[in-house]
């Protein structure tokens, strides 16, 4: 699920985010973040439609074993006994927590690139910069995010055929207290890390060296 997320959002980002900044710029206004905001928001909810079955699935089989024997026979047995719907269960969930984060990661990832190119004087930002960049943006990113990805977990591995978000999220308190929702933290702060650290600095550094555009660096 994955790979096809990544294709979605990554190919859809900066195509939305110039036709924002475009239209503003023809209306007299400038784009600021807004670009930046629209870009993210879009894309994200269009990589969010090619991940979540598959994402549902792979939880339902990390938390059970041997509950499907595979992705393909997974599907259709979910389809039949529970309907198509609860292939996308936690979408709404999985948006409230991913669309913040995508929006802050590319707004402050992008910013910090900029800031780094004006302090090397020439406008230039290295590949470990950018690395550090994406670091620096998934730390902030994971703390602001994690209750909602937190109750994001829950939502899509119950088995209940309903569940309320909010249920969810009072049974957590009640159960663990606010530490129930940063049960994670340090991995998921970690595999966030090294995913977007890595995965953002080959996009902006591939992107602006083959003249797609400025994500905060030169274009070559």
């Amino acid at each position: 699920a994955g790979l096809p997320y990544s294709i979605v959002m990554y190919g859809c980002y900066q195509p939305v985010k110039k036709f924002v900044n475009q239209q503003l710029q023809e209306m007299g206004v400038q784009p600021g973040a807004m670009g930046q905001v629209l870009g993210a928001t879009i894309a994200e909810t269009l990589g969010m439609i090619v991940f979540i079955p598959g994402e549902l699935v792979r939880m339902r089989m990390m938390n059970s074993p041997g509950l499907y024997k595979s992705f393909v026979q997974a599907v259709p047995a979910i389809m039949q006994k529970e309907g198509g719907k609860t292939l996308f269960r936690g979408f709404g969930t999985t948006l409230a927590r991913d669309i913040p984060y995508t929006v802050l990661t590319f707004t402050l990832f992008e910013n910090m690139r900029a800031e780094i190119g004006k302090r090397n004087g020439d406008g230039s930002v290295s590949f470990a910069e950018s690395m550090f960049a994406g670091v620096a943006t998934a730390v902030i990113c994971s703390t602001c995010t994690i209750p909602l990805d937190v109750v994001k977990s829950a939502v899509m591995t119950s088995m209940a055929a309903k569940c309320s978000v909010s249920a969810v999220a009072r049974d957590i308190f009640a159960t663990r207290g606010v530490a129930g929702f940063f049960k994670g933290y340090f991995p998921f702060m970690a595999i966030n890390s090294a995913k977007w650290s890595s995965s953002m600095a080959v996009y902006a550094t591939a992107y602006e060296f083959w003249g797609g555009g400025s994500m905060g660096g030169v274009v070559h």
